[in-house]
């Protein structure tokens, strides 16, 4: 049983999904498995994803009828076997290290989420954002972490830089026909359960 579950919900990402998958197929941290929702592409996505999903047994791709990423996720966290969920998007790619410092900082802390920074390319990756200070690192838990949430100062609304504990997926409430801020919907949800 593998300790991470990477969930990589997928529509029409054909630039993007080789880069994506090879930056996930390099981590230092090698016991995870990708579980790719193909969320009905048009477009050559499959294609690469059944291309490359041969070349590593951890990566898996169900394919469904086009419902939204965040219903892709919801079946992609069903499937999952992992201690600890995470996510990626068809567009990311992500250093060699991002499954080891998640895990890290989740264990290191005993925490129910881990959170690192990440940066915003442009321009075919020759030009980037830094949307995090690198060397900030900070715990909270109780009120304090509603209190980080509502204030965005350090905890955005994204989930491709968070780890969670899986037990943070149980009685989600999964809204239909989103096709906006679907990771807001969900993290308000989980954010009310974590304690640290």
């Amino acid at each position: 049983m593998p300790r991470i579950s990477v969930i990589i919900p997928i529509y029409n990402t054909e630039e993007y999904i080789y880069e994506c998958l090879e930056s996930l197929r390099k981590q230092t941290f090698t016991d995870f498995e990708a579980i790719i929702v193909n969320d009905g592409s048009t477009d050559r996505s499959l294609n690469i994803i059944q291309n490359f999903i041969t070349m590593d047994a951890r990566f898996q791709c169900i394919t469904i009828v086009n419902s939204g990423q965040l219903l892709a996720r919801k079946t992609g966290i069903e499937l999952s076997k992992g201690e600890y969920i995470t996510f990626l998007d068809g567009d990311d790619f992500v250093s060699k290290e991002w499954l080891d410092t998640l895990l890290v900082n989740i264990e290191r802390e005993k925490s129910d989420i881990s959170i690192i920074g990440y940066n915003l390319y442009f321009d075919n990756g020759n030009k980037y954002i830094r949307m995090s200070n690198p060397k900030l690192s900070f715990t909270s838990a109780g009120d304090e972490i509603l209190e980080e949430w509502i204030s965005a100062k350090h905890f955005e609304g994204f989930l491709n830089d968070k780890m969670f504990k899986k037990n943070l997926f149980s009685h989600i409430i999964w809204p239909k026909n989103i096709r906006y801020l679907e990771d807001i919907a969900l993290l308000n949800q989980i954010i009310v359960k974590a304690k640290k």
